[in-house]
C-alpha cells in the first residue's frame, strides 16, 4: 500500500489550466472528480490559515440576547467576556464567529419526521433558526420529544423502559454537527428519523486531510476553535476530540451500530433505532410460532 501525505499549499492544479475547475481535481479514496469554486476558496483560504469564523462579518448590526441568557444561566457575566481575545471582534467589527453566536444567525436546522424507511412520506418538519446556541438547545430539546421509549411490563416490581436512541450518543453527534461543521457553505444541518435509524447530517467533511481512522485514534483538527472553545465554556462539550468515540461505546452492546460517512462536502451518521431491531425481531418470532402452531 503506498500512503501519501495531503500537500500544504493547495490547490494544486494542472499548469495549463490554472488554479480554476478544468484545472483542479480532488481524490477522494479511490474516486476523483473536478473541483468546485467553492471548493477552490475553500483550500486557498486553509492554505494561507485563514478561516470563516475569524473574517469580517457583512452582518455588523448584531445582538447576543440569547447568549446573554445562556451565560446568566451558568452564572457568569456576558459583559466580562472578552470579545477580542475570544474571537467575536477583529479590526474593530465583528467576525463571523459573532455573527454564528448572534441572534441574526440566518442559516437554520432543519428536523424532518418520515413514516416508513424513506422519504416518501412526511409526519411532521421543525425548523429552527437564530443563535446557534438557541438551534442546539431547540434541536435538543426537540430530539428528547422524537425520542420515543419502548416499556416492557414483564411482572416484575418496576415497569422496564427503553428509548429508541440512546441520549448520550445522539447529543454527542448533534453536537458534533455544530463543532465541527463548514460555515463557509450555506447549508442546513438535518435530522432525519424513520422508523427504523436517525440521519444526522453536516456540511463539510473532515478538515485538515484526517480521516475516520485518525479522529478515532484522538488527532484533533480544528476548523472552527474558538467556537469549540466557547462551546466548551459553556458546559456543552467535555473534551475536543472524543465525540465519535463515545457514540461507538454506548453501541457497543447493540447489534446494529452507529454508520458513518463522509465526503468533502458532508458529514453523515446514522444511528439505528434499537426498539425497532427488537420489534423486528419479536415479530419475526411471533411469525415462526404462528407458524409452528399451524404446522401442529
Amino acid at each position: 500500500m503506498i500512503s501519501i501525505t495531503p500537500g500544504d499549499n493547495k490547490p494544486y492544479y494542472l499548469k495549463e489550466k490554472g488554479p480554476k475547475p478544468s484545472g483542479v481535481y480532488i481524490r477522494y479514496g479511490r474516486n476523483k472528480s473536478q473541483a468546485t469554486k467553492e471548493e477552490i476558496t475553500r483550500m486557498i483560504m486553509e492554505s494561507n490559515h485563514m478561516f470563516y469564523e475569524e473574517m469580517i462579518s457583512n452582518e455588523q448590526e448584531l445582538t447576543f440576547n440569547y447568549l446573554k441568557l445562556k451565560f446568566e444561566e451558568k452564572k457568569m457575566d456576558f459583559h466580562e467576556y472578552k470579545m477580542i481575545t475570544s474571537g467575536f471582534i477583529k479590526n474593530q467589527k465583528y467576525t463571523d464567529l459573532a455573527f454564528i453566536f448572534s441572534d441574526q444567525y440566518d442559516i437554520e436546522t432543519k428536523i424532518g419526521i418520515y413514516n416508513g424507511l424513506d422519504r416518501a412520506e412526511f409526519k411532521s418538519k421543525k425548523e429552527f433558526g437564530g443563535s446557534i446556541i438557541k438551534q442546539i438547545d431547540t434541536t435538543l430539546e426537540y430530539y428528547n420529544l422524537c425520542n420515543e421509549t419502548r416499556v416492557i411490563i414483564d411482572g416484575s416490581p418496576m415497569r422496564k423502559e427503553y428509548v429508541s436512541y440512546y441520549d448520550k450518543a445522539t447529543r454527542e453527534a448533534i453536537l458534533n454537527c455544530y463543532c465541527h461543521r463548514d460555515y463557509t457553505k450555506r447549508s442546513n444541518i438535518k435530522i432525519d428519523f424513520f422508523d427504523n435509524r436517525c440521519e444526522i447530517i453536516s456540511p463539510g467533511g473532515f478538515y485538515g486531510g484526517l480521516n475516520l481512522k485518525d479522529v478515532l485514534s484522538g488527532v484533533q483538527s480544528f476548523r472552527n476553535k474558538y467556537l469549540v472553545k466557547l462551546l466548551y465554556k459553556l458546559g456543552y462539550i467535555e473534551n475536543y476530540s472524543s465525540e465519535l468515540n463515545r457514540i461507538f461505546k454506548e453501541y457497543k452492546n447493540c447489534k446494529e451500530k452507529p454508520i458513518i460517512e463522509t465526503t468533502l462536502n458532508m458529514f453523515k451518521i446514522t444511528l439505528p433505532n434499537v426498539n425497532y431491531l427488537c420489534d423486528a425481531q419479536n415479530l419475526a418470532e411471533s411469525k415462526n410460532d404462528a407458524q409452528n402452531d399451524a404446522q401442529n
